[in-house]
Formats: structure tokens, sequence, C-alpha cells
């Protein structure tokens, strides 16, 4: 699964350290919907995937490496980067972090009154 390869690549590149960031990027590039919304109910029933909070975990996981990419690209000058991880957390419902990353983007890619609109919106 995906997933898996997404945990492999997050682990590896936490134990890199910062040469880790490209395994960080590289994860993210997996992440194509929203956990799961493309599920075979023969491969896992919506009711075992609740009780084994696997989808919760996974969210979590996306919305936490596009923070470190997200952060790491803006403070590098990498803009597209930068937007390119905070519009895949986007996919990760309720988290209101991701909202705050492409607010960043924004301001740093010179809308600042976009930015500040869209920062205002998502209240």
């Amino acid at each position: 699964m995906d997933s898996d390869l997404f945990g492999r690549l997050r682990l590896g590149a936490e134990a890199r350290g910062a040469d880790g960031i490209a395994d960080l990027a590289m994860a993210l590039s997996l992440v194509g919907g929203p956990s799961f919304d493309q599920l075979r109910k023969r491969w896992l029933r919506v009711g075992d995937r609740r009780r084994a909070h696997i989808d919760h975990h996974l969210v979590c996981a996306i919305a936490d490496v596009a923070h470190v990419v997200t952060t790491h690209d803006l403070a590098a000058g990498n803009l597209k980067g930068a937007r390119a991880a905070a519009e895949i957390a986007q996919l990760a419902p309720s988290e209101e972090i991701p909202r705050l990353h492409l607010v960043a983007v924004r301001a740093a890619e010179g809308h600042r009154e976009e930015a500040e609109d869209y920062r205002v919106s998502s209240l």
C-alpha cells in the first residue's frame, strides 16, 4: 500500500535529519486524495478502519510531513515546493495548519492581500 511506503519514507527521512527532506517530499508525492477514499470494501471495511484508527493516523502523518516540507521550502525560497506540500496537506480534513501554510505561501509569493483574505475566510 502507498500508506506503508509513505510511512517507510517518513521514518527514513526522520532518521537522516536535514538530509531526509527529499524523502519527505517523495512521501507527499504518494498522496493522491483523502486517505482511503478509493478503498475496496473487500480489502478493508469501514468499520475495521474506524476501529484501527488507521485513517486518522495517516491524516495526521500527511499533515506532519507536509508541515516539515512546507516550512523547509519556504525558508529555502522554494515557493513551488512549499505550495505543493501545503496543497497536499489540504487533503487532510480538519487540519488547520495546512490552511495557514497556504497563507504563508501566498504571502511569500507577494500576494499579501489575497493571503490575508484567505486567512480571514478560513476562520
